[in-house]
């Protein structure tokens, strides 16, 4: 469990160093119903200046946040004042929180001077990571092209407009949304968008404001009103890229489990064709909790690993020659002494069968896991 430690500033003579944060850090608009991507401007004689792409209306008031990876959230409260040119709006912050979120949870040190302190080293092995991935592809780039044409092929004249797409190919707004979330995109018409509310904003101010307005093609070509984006996952778990499919006319379910199933055919064929080298490096264990494990190793050529905020998947070895198979975000990278460093890595993802061999392992170096 995290327990959260909240400071609250309304005296404006501290809030220029705190905007600093907002300049090296995504920052974000969230309203009673929605949240999305903004580019912070600056903060000057108590105005804060935000890009925004264009949006229906602006509330009075609303929420302006960012997070930092220390676990910190800096969120302020800002009042709407007017819009000026090139989509600049300029807001009066009146209030500003950061909250730290502290971790409760009980960690246990099971690596000591290199020897592990337990009967059998546990270690982790079969690594694969988003940043792997994007290595391998580029190094089969001619085989992966051949393959998205056999694909392309296969789906035919089945829609008006076909893309997939990998992550070595550049910067996407889409890729940026599978990272967050694995859902699929669908955006069955896009002149009747504005007719959904609810949960269903999240999805429409994020594909306006910044998958669509993002998208030359689409912009150049209007005559497409829908689409459906389905992300490309290495064994289910890692999103290294997605097909997209445009039509002209409106798009319905039996479309979306369509894609669904190309997408996972495109990730089968990219498996029997050994794209991806799982590294067979084992990396000991520095410490370990009910949320996450921490890793170490002396040796820099295995930074290419690891990057704050990336994917990892896993096979987590027990003693007793027991296995987890866990799916994880980098949170931290810091050193030890001089001589070597350690991975901090939450736990996204593990399945059922795996969490029970985990949590035996963590009762049986004295960790209560409940």
């Amino acid at each position: 469990m995290n327990e959260k430690l909240t400071e609250t500033y309304t005296d404006i003579s501290s809030f220029q160093e705190i905007f600093q944060e907002f300049t090296e850090n995504q920052a974000y608009i969230k309203t009673q119903k929605s949240s999305w991507k903004v580019d912070f401007v600056g903060y000057s004689d108590g105005i804060v200046t935000i890009k925004m792409p264009k949006i229906a209306s602006i509330p009075e008031s609303c929420w302006l946040y960012t997070r930092k990876p220390e676990n910190k959230t800096i969120l302020s409260v800002i009042k709407f004042i007017k819009k000026n040119p090139d989509d600049l709006f300029l807001f009066r912050p009146t209030k500003i929180q950061i909250v730290t979120s502290i971790r409760k949870e009980e960690r246990k040190k099971i690596w000591l001077d290199g020897n592990n302190s337990i009967k059998q080293a546990v270690y982790i092995s079969n690594i694969m990571t988003d940043f792997i991935i994007k290595e391998n592809l580029l190094t089969n780039k001619k085989k992966v092209l051949n393959i998205k044409d056999i694909i392309k092929s296969k789906i035919g004249k089945a829609f008006n407009h076909i893309n997939i797409y990998f992550i070595h190919e550049g910067l996407n707004e889409r890729m940026k949304c599978f990272k967050e979330d694995i859902n699929p995109i669908f955006i069955k018409n896009l002149k009747e968008i504005n007719h959904y509310e609810g949960e269903y904003d999240n999805v429409k101010n994020n594909y306006i404001n910044n998958i669509y307005q993002g998208d030359n093609f689409l912009k150049k070509y209007p005559e497409f009103v829908s689409e459906i984006s389905v992300p490309i996952l290495y064994k289910m778990k890692i999103p290294y890229g997605f097909i997209q499919v445009n039509n002209t006319s409106p798009l319905a379910e039996t479309h979306l489990s369509a894609v669904k199933k190309m997408a996972i055919s495109l990730e089968e064929v990219l498996q029997k064709n050994d794209l991806f080298n799982q590294s067979q490096e084992k990396l000991p264990v520095w410490d370990i909790s009910k949320g996450g494990i921490g890793i170490v190793f002396k040796e820099k050529r295995f930074f290419k690993f690891f990057k704050e905020n990336s994917m990892i998947y896993y096979d987590l070895f027990l003693p007793e020659n027991k296995k987890s198979n866990i799916l994880s975000i980098v949170q931290n990278i810091s050193p030890i002494g001089s001589t070597a460093f350690k991975i901090g890595c939450k736990i996204k993802e593990i399945d059922a069968l795996s969490e029970v061999y985990y949590d035996e392992f963590l009762e049986s170096v004295g960790i209560d896991i409940y």
